[in-house]
């Protein structure tokens, strides 16, 4: 959630920028890899989260579209499992009201929103936020659009009527999705960025203590965190003193000190203040994870460190819809998965945000590119279905990220600063490598037709001497790049159907070069290409011979052993978790004994289960190199 700069000092910063950027000039990097030298697990903290705009656009919006399609691309093609939206009790949603003084609650879109995310494959940081109007001080002047309707930071009226409805809210959760399941895997985040969205840092506290005893009284063991501070100000100290606050604060309902902090949660945009702050800078990101990371140690907190709003800047920027948000971010993503055991990554790490289907700063319309509009996928033009949720440069990214494997590999020649570097990854059985490659100049200012010279080699190809199919999918300024074939057709603000077809295939991932397949007489493969300015390269090496089986139908007598897997069935979907790395397979048998639903992917699989007719099906997941059967009764 963004607050806006003057356009003086917006235009000052970029010239600050834009003079330092034009510095830097094409280079050569010898990158080498050790294929033979298998790591760590390859750590996914990225695809665990991503934000969106406020709660209600997961139903409808201004634009005459919902976020439901977009957030199943997310899950399906990126990998994404966690979704955070603002104002789940904003009066849309219209969980709240009174007549003549009673509280009555009306749960109806609450469950339709989280419903439709849970069939899309997401579960939800289910933020505790704005304040309904019928139970605020007043209504407060925030000043964000929200389909004509502002959100409301003030505090409750009444601080029983808060915590009954915060208590309701968590009970509801439970008994409508189970208590395991909202226990587990569910987070309740308290408030956003409250030192502007509330009433200042000094009330935050209150609003904290008095919200955590809500939902405590409600179920003690589930999630609890915040604050969700901004990073303008030197805010990891805000972090120590918030921290020591819960711990030596009373709950304000039982008078004793039990209130607990499971998740500390904190925004960073690259050009907010300190820590190098400045458009499109990685580094900034990095350096100011590490300095959260600092301060929580500082205070012996072991809970989970998590960002669940990032990006670029949170100016509206033409950055975000280039390349250089393709750049940016897997640079970012690089650079915290490579700080080692002293500074960890966050558990997550949500992109602000997924959807043009924003609603803070927008008043409604079917434009193609807002220019500078936050969302990884185009909203379209409600009229065309072709149109709608079409890749930005910055989501094809993602999309690379999502295929790299399951162990890291050690990749040497790039360099931290402006210039080409990356990471490599190994699949868990040896039969794929894959070397992803960014070139990125912090400011975004530099000249994207630029290009850099790069020799690749890899060695100690672990099937080698033998056959290796060469895949190399890139992302830049000509290519997986619907923003500059917009550009391209002259920026047209309302695009006819045909123009929309052609958008749609210019966000295809495209090839660098046509995939191949070479002899190779030892265990090194090497190639030298040129790589763009703000661009991402993924170039997989992999044994054609390696055939995945399939073992046919389930047998009865296969163990159904998988306490490490989990399997939870919602009223719109059948989810299936996991703790391991790598490509899950999952096959969904009818009670006839036929394959009807079969899908692969990273992390968690989500079924629908919307046309399913009553009976006792079959599921079979293999991950691993383990094989599970569970039933998975279907009752309506």
């Amino acid at each position: 959630m963004k607050r806006k700069r003057s356009a003086a000092i917006q235009l000052t910063l970029f010239a600050a920028l834009s003079a330092s950027s034009f510095r830097v000039h094409a280079a050569n990097y010898t990158i080498t890899v050790d294929a033979g030298q298998k790591g760590t697990a390859w750590n996914r903290f990225y695809e665990k989260l991503v934000s969106t705009c406020h709660a209600y656009t997961v139903l409808s919006s201004a634009y005459g579209r919902n976020i439901q399609n977009a957030m199943k691309r997310a899950h399906d093609e990126a990998g994404f499992q966690y979704f955070r939206a603002h104002g789940i009790l904003n009066d849309d949603v219209k969980v709240y009201s009174e007549t003549n003084g009673t509280a009555s609650y009306n749960w109806t879109n609450f469950d339709k929103i989280y419903d439709a995310a849970l069939a899309a494959g997401m579960r939800p940081i289910l933020e505790i936020s704005f304040m309904p109007s019928a139970l605020a001080t007043d209504k407060g002047n925030l000043g964000l659009w929200y389909n004509g309707v502002t959100a409301i930071n003030r505090p409750p009226k009444d601080w029983n009527k808060w915590h009954a409805l915060v208590t309701a809210l968590v009970k509801h959760c439970e008994e409508k999705w189970g208590a395991e399941e909202v226990r587990k895997n569910w987070y309740f985040e308290v408030w956003n960025e409250p030192e502007w969205m509330y009433t200042g840092m000094e009330d935050y506290p209150l609003l904290y203590a008095h919200t955590c005893a809500a939902i405590m009284e409600a179920d003690p063991q589930v999630k609890i965190g915040g604050p969700a501070y901004t990073a303008d100000a030197a805010i990891p100290y805000g972090i120590e003193n918030f921290i020591d606050y819960v711990r030596t604060n009373n709950n304000p309902i039982t008078g004793t000190k039990n209130l607990k902090i499971d998740f500390i949660s904190y925004h960073r945009y690259s050009n907010n203040a300190n820590y190098g702050g400045m458009l499109s800078a990685p580094n900034s990101q990095n350096d100011y994870h590490k300095a959260v990371v600092a301060a929580c140690k500082s205070k012996n907190f072991t809970g989970e460190i998590l960002n669940d709003e990032w990006g670029s800047t949170y100016n509206q920027t033409v950055d975000r819809d280039d390349e250089t948000s393709a750049s940016f971010y897997t640079k970012t993503i690089c650079m915290l998965n490579g700080n080692g055991a002293t500074y960890p990554p966050p558990s997550m790490y949500g992109y602000w945000t997924l959807s043009d289907i924003y609603e803070e700063n927008n008043a409604g319309s079917n434009t193609a590119y807002d220019e500078g509009n936050y969302g990884m996928l185009l909203r379209g033009d409600s009229r065309y279905q072709e149109s709608w949720d079409l890749a930005k440069p910055v989501f094809n990214a993602c999309k690379l990220l999502h295929r790299l494997g399951d162990y890291t590999l050690p990749l040497t020649g790039g360099t931290a600063a402006d210039g080409v570097n990356g990471c490599a990854t190994v699949s868990a059985d040896n039969n794929a490598v894959q070397i992803l490659l960014y070139s990125h100049v912090n400011g975004a200012a530099a000249n994207s037709s630029t290009q850099d010279n790069v020799s690749l080699t890899v060695n100690n190809i672990p099937w080698a001497p033998g056959q290796v199919k060469v895949e190399h999918l890139i992302v830049d300024r000509t290519r997986s790049n619907t923003y500059r074939a917009w550009v391209d057709m002259g920026k047209p603000q309302n695009p006819s159907q045909a123009q929309w077809t052609q958008l749609k295939n210019a966000e295809a991932l495209a090839e660098q070069d046509p995939a191949s397949t070479v002899t190779l007489t030892e265990k090194t493969w090497t190639k030298s290409f040129k790589q763009n300015y703000y661009s991402v390269g993924l170039i997989t090496l992999s044994n054609p011979s390696a055939v995945m089986s399939d073992p046919g139908k389930p047998e009865a007598i296969r163990p159904a052993n998988g306490s490490d897997v989990s399997v939870t069935s919602t009223g719109r979907a059948i989810m299936i978790i996991h703790p391991f790395a790598g490509t899950v397979s999952a096959r969904l048998f009818s009670p006839d004994g036929k394959i009807i639903l079969n899908r692969k992917a990273y992390g968690t699989i989500t079924f629908s289960r919307e046309n399913l007719a009553p009976g006792a099906y079959l599921l079979e997941c293999a991950v691993a190199g383990r094989t599970f059967v569970k039933p998975i009764p279907v009752n309506r």
